[in-house]
């Protein structure tokens, strides 16, 4: 088993995505290597495990069970936007997978088996408060006990929700039971796709473990890796996903904890268009150099300060001409300019022909 990983995590994306018409994986690939013609081998090494789970998935499974959008088509949320992590397929597996180290579809099944009304309770309390669809819900969310579970009836009917969410919401809440042996059955063939194709993705998974385990887990990994500082409250956990390669995306989890799931290629990915980013903003710094008469002036002011007029003459060209050049120089961090004494004096900007020549090696030292 692998560390971090939930089938069922990926189980439950690939047919949110297949019912929702979401972005298919295979299209996104192909979007980057257009975008980044000059990475495409680089991209395409990251993504072929992802692209060919999901290819294998597409061959095995054709179409999808009638009733599966009663558990995996989208709500809005309250900014009528729909979250990839908000339906109830989620809400009934999703919610446990991280609650085990490495949770089979069984073991989560047998657990919603087995819950108690409160449990059931507080479960659809907290979809709702994640949906924010009724203020009230945060406070019942505290509110209940062995005594007033059961009878949820009223909120949902009352809960400001599209019709079809609330009337599904409402009979998964009457027939729990029946769902949860449905959506087994809707959900297991991709399950057993993805388990049988472990070797595709096995190492990215590793990979992407190993980085958040070296980070001291999930919230060193998201304050080193991304900038975010994760709350001190509840206990996080990681949730790895090979469906979802390109996106980090954070949901409550259902006793105090945030579950935060991570793409198995997410940290390449943005590597690699910051390297893009950096291959045109070398290629442009190197374009300002190109010119045989702009290269021979910056030579000549990083031996001393020089002013317009002073240029045009050693080089025998116009003042436009001068400023044109400079401008370039300055634009690119190589020069910098000052007035004294009326004149306007070019001098080199060490700092900046340093970060130049350490750009490059940086650059070159990472291919």
């Amino acid at each position: 088993m692998l560390k971090y990983y939930c089938v069922v995590d990926d189980a439950i994306t690939y047919y949110t995505d297949r019912v929702n018409k979401l972005m298919v994986l295979s299209d996104y690939a192909e979007r980057l290597y257009k975008r980044h013609p000059a990475l495409e081998k680089q991209f395409k090494r990251v993504l072929r495990p992802c692209v060919e789970l999901e290819r294998k998935l597409n061959e095995s499974i054709k179409g999808t069970a009638p009733d599966a959008e009663v558990f995996f088509k989208l709500d809005h949320t309250v900014n009528g936007e729909k979250h990839r992590l908000l339906n109830p397929a989620w809400m009934l597996l999703g919610s446990f997978a991280g609650l085990e180290e490495q949770p089979t579809l069984e073991t989560i099944i047998a657990r919603l088996r087995r819950m108690s009304q409160c449990e059931r309770d507080i479960l659809f309390i907290n979809y709702l408060r994640d949906l924010e669809a009724e203020e009230a819900t945060k406070e019942l969310y505290y509110d209940i006990t062995e005594d007033n579970c059961g009878n949820l009836f009223t909120v949902l009917r009352g809960c400001a929700l599209e019709q079809f969410t609330r009337g599904r919401l409402i009979d998964l809440y009457a027939n729990f039971d029946e769902y949860v042996d449905r959506l087994e059955t809707i959900i297991r063939p991709a399950v057993d796709i993805i388990i049988e194709n472990a070797e595709l993705y096995e190492e990215s998974v590793k990979k992407c473990a190993e980085t958040i385990d070296e980070c001291g887990g999930i919230s060193g990994y998201m304050l080193k890796r991304h900038k975010y500082a994760m709350s001190v409250g509840g206990a996080h956990r990681a949730h790895l996903c090979v469906l979802m390669p390109y996106s980090i995306s954070l949901r409550d989890g259902i006793i105090e904890n945030l579950d935060t799931y991570i793409g198995v290629g997410i940290d390449e990915i943005i590597a690699l268009r910051n390297s893009s980013r950096e291959n045109l903003k070398l290629s442009n710094m190197f374009k300002m150099l190109s010119d045989e008469t702009r290269l021979e002036i910056l030579q000549a002011i990083c031996k001393r300060a020089m002013y317009g007029l002073e240029i045009a003459e050693q080089f025998n060209i116009s003042a436009s001409t001068v400023s044109y050049h400079m401008r370039k120089l300055n634009r690119g961090g190589f020069t910098e300019s000052y007035f004294d004494s009326g004149k306007t004096y070019y001098r080199a900007n060490r700092d900046g022909i340093r970060h130049f020549i350490k750009d490059i090696e940086e650059y070159l030292n990472n291919q």
